[in-house]
């Protein structure tokens, strides 16, 4: 099944360091062998959801590793309103902000060296056992759109390491929930993207405790996260304010 939440911030604990977030289930649709993709699905959702909120403003939309494809991509681009925050495979090829142009003739280049995960500064950042960097990128997903891109490894040396890519500048962050700057250290505010993303499996878990108990939804659909392919079950959250 696909679904969109919505999570709107109410409040921020001070002892958890973390935003209190208010979530609730707007849309749902089982996806069926032999009928549209998830993506299809995924596609035509968020096309409902822009509709009945087009009055509305200012929104991140948190999308897991499985869904940044060109279809949604256009939605998100054509929306202004809405920043995006996902996730995306380690090995998505990212790249330099072009160099200043020197001058001489010729075609100036679009983009910088190709980067890696290697070339992101790591350091404390504020989310519990894990490490994180930022830098300007450009992206094949995005084209000629800069983007932020944020690196994450344990402080532990073990697990793997994951990177996001974020439309929503550090600027932009601070503006959408201002509880959460005021009680956060100075030197990780620029990793504040990362906060709203890690709301993402908050509300899929929060749902999957509730599973049954939506009279919209058939019973049983709204399963713990814990036990469902990523691929399957809440594929982005909407964090209004």
């Amino acid at each position: 099944m696909v679904c969109i939440a919505l999570s709107v911030p109410v409040g921020y604990d001070r002892r958890a360091k973390q935003i209190i977030y208010l979530s609730m289930l707007l849309v749902l649709k089982i996806w069926e062998k032999g009928g549209p993709s998830k993506l299809e699905i995924a596609h035509d959702l968020l096309l409902d959801v822009k509709d009945a909120v087009s009055d509305l403003s200012r929104f991140v939309l948190l999308m897991d590793f499985w869904y940044p494809k060109a279809p949604l991509l256009r939605i998100c681009d054509e929306w202004k309103a809405l920043k995006l925050i996902c996730a995306v495979r380690s090995d998505t090829a990212l790249y330099d902000l072009p160099p200043a142009r020197t001058g001489k003739r010729g075609r100036p280049r679009k983009r910088g060296i190709r980067l890696s995960l290697t070339d992101f500064n790591l350091k404390p950042s504020g989310l519990d056992g894990y490490l994180a960097g930022r830098r300007p990128v450009l992206t094949h997903l995005f084209g000629d759109s800069q983007v932020t891109a944020f690196v994450t490894c344990p402080t532990s040396g073990n697990g793997t390491c994951r990177l996001y890519l974020s439309t929503l500048s550090c600027h932009e962050a601070k503006q959408f929930v201002s509880e959460a700057v005021q009680f956060c250290e100075a030197e990780h505010e620029e990793f504040i993207s990362l906060m709203f993303y890690r709301n993402r499996w908050a509300i899929e878990m929060a749902l999957g405790r509730n599973r049954g108990n939506d009279r919209n939804c058939p019973r049983g659909t709204i399963r713990s996260a814990r036990h469902s392919d990523p691929q399957t079950t809440f594929f982005f959250s909407m964090i209004l304010r």
